[in-house]
């Protein structure tokens, strides 16, 4: 008996190649703008009361030029059994990364250690420029291979080390910030992740006649084949556009609309910008040295610039707004979809994009996220001309505006299909 494929049309997903998420899929559209427009997708098929589901990618072949729908393509399938097929229908389920304190598991034993040191050793403090997190067995395999770890909010590179896990650059930003709080965003479920710091990659220039401040390619040293890949610059993390995905081992950076000046501010408490040529704009400095293409490439250089690969290619960013509270610091969060709040948090970041640590409590429905970011100064140079001056400093407004302003947070939760 001919075996004929029956299309569930109300079982049908695909990954969208502009947005980079799963959605329901409309099986009545011609193949050739579904293979277009969906890196892959998944539909139920019925055949003699037997369910399954149907995979694009193993005949991408022979669809991806067709003008008809997948119910004209199977009936000419009709007698033809397809081996590609799984049982059962696709299921739409997430696992999704969660944002704690990185204290809230377990206590681990921080220790300030410069690079190379065991941090049992002698060594002077101002030496001292990373943190070594030394963590119980049972902890080691999930903090060197699940986590992204943050301090004071600024996202930090990490590897391996004997006693744990040493944070890249972590021992300059407590030093500097003197707060060392830490959080660390935990993809268990999700996929593991490898840091890799930019002073250590091959960084070009994909057209030579311009600056740093264009198209970079970055090769890693790892194929990125089915993978996410997300990049910091100066402590503040971004996510890989697709169509910046260069080849199975590169991807390339556009950085033109980078505010150089707008990082340092917002950042200078954590690092010592002298590093990378900046004076302290507490005072007048120079506005060539700050746009100069020598400056971007010192910052891509930086500890705090690196590069992170995850592996999943189905990783999902949701924005969620957060409510600010009538108190400095507080923000509150009423999901209608989590009424038990049992959804893992994500992490917070302000307007910047900066990330900001919390602790969470949940009280009649809803989650209070205590923090410390209070207020935002209001700098000058975010709104003047300041490119077009030949000195730059840290004004604010007095006399005829505000210093200071409230600050606003949005939750950004990550998930990737099961």
């Amino acid at each position: 008996m001919a075996a004929v494929y029956q299309v569930q049309a109300d079982r049908a997903y695909g990954f969208n190649r502009s947005t980079r998420r799963w959605e329901a899929v409309d099986v009545s559209r011609p193949l050739n703008q579904l293979v277009s427009d969906y890196q892959t997708f998944e539909v139920g098929l019925e055949s003699l009361d037997r369910q399954y589901t149907f995979f694009s990618q193993y005949h991408l072949a022979a669809l991806q030029n067709r003008i008809d729908t997948l119910q004209g393509w199977l009936n000419e399938q009709a007698g033809v059994a397809i081996p590609t097929l799984k049982e059962g229908y696709p299921v739409l389920e997430y696992n999704f990364a969660h944002y704690q304190s990185l204290f809230c598991d377990f206590q681990p034993k921080p220790h300030l250690c410069p690079p190379g040191y065991h941090f049992s050793q002698d060594f002077a403090l101002e030496d001292a420029t990373d943190v070594v997190l030394e963590l119980p067995d049972e902890y080691k395999d999930q903090y060197r291979h699940n986590v992204l770890f943050n301090v004071d909010g600024q996202w930090v590179s990490h590897q391996n080390d004997s006693v744990g896990v040493r944070l890249n650059g972590a021992g300059r930003i407590v030093q500097k910030s003197h707060e060392p709080g830490m959080g660390c965003l935990v993809l268990n479920g999700v996929g593991e992740l490898r840091t890799y710091p930019l002073s250590g990659l091959t960084v070009t220039r994909l057209d030579e006649t311009r600056d740093y401040y264009s198209r970079l390619m970055v090769s890693l040293p790892e194929d990125l084949t089915g993978k996410t890949v997300a990049y910091v610059i100066g402590g503040i993390l971004h996510w890989l556009p697709a169509s910046m995905y260069f080849s199975q081992r590169a991807v390339m950076l556009s950085l033109p609309n980078l505010s150089l000046l707008k990082l340092i501010h917002e950042t200078r408490e954590y690092y010592h910008w002298d590093d990378i040529g900046v004076e302290d704009l507490s005072v007048p400095s120079s506005t060539y040295r700050i746009l100069s293409s020598a400056t971007l490439q010192a910052l891509l250089k930086h500890e705090s610039s690196f590069m992170v690969v995850i592996d999943t290619p189905w990783l999902e960013v949701d924005e969620v707004p957060v409510n600010l509270a009538s108190s400095y610091g507080r923000f509150h969060h009423r999901d209608p979809n989590d009424i038990d709040g049992k959804l893992p948090l994500g992490m917070l970041v302000n307007d910047f994009g900066k990330c900001v640590n919390y602790w969470p409590t949940w009280e009649e429905g809803e989650w209070t996220f205590h923090t410390q970011e209070l207020d935002r100064p209001n700098l000058v140079a975010t709104h003047a001309r300041w490119k077009q001056q030949s000195v730059v400093n840290d004004a604010q407004p007095i006399a005829t505006g505000r210093a200071w302003r409230d600050t606003q947070v949005w939750m950004r939760r990550l998930k990737a299909r099961k």
